[in-house]
């Protein structure tokens, strides 16, 4: 019987030993104290990821406009 399907995809990640032995003895294991690490992360650099997507679809939309203009 497969387990359910709950959004969770499985990739390979690549560590020391000694990351997988701490990730291991964090409350709920290695998986758990991925997600925390990973959401503390976003939280702590949203202001900054938002600013530089908008700065990337800006430089986007100007590279478009060129390519337009050349024409």
């Amino acid at each position: 019987m497969a387990a359910p399907k709950l959004g969770v995809v499985s990739r390979e990640v690549t560590l020391l030993p000694r990351h997988w032995d701490w990730l291991n003895r964090q409350p709920g294991g290695a998986s758990a104290a991925l997600r925390r690490l990973i959401d503390d992360a976003r939280n702590a650099h949203a202001q900054q990821d938002s600013q530089r997507a908008a700065t990337e679809a800006t430089y986007q939309f100007m590279q478009a406009m060129a390519g337009i203009c050349r024409l």
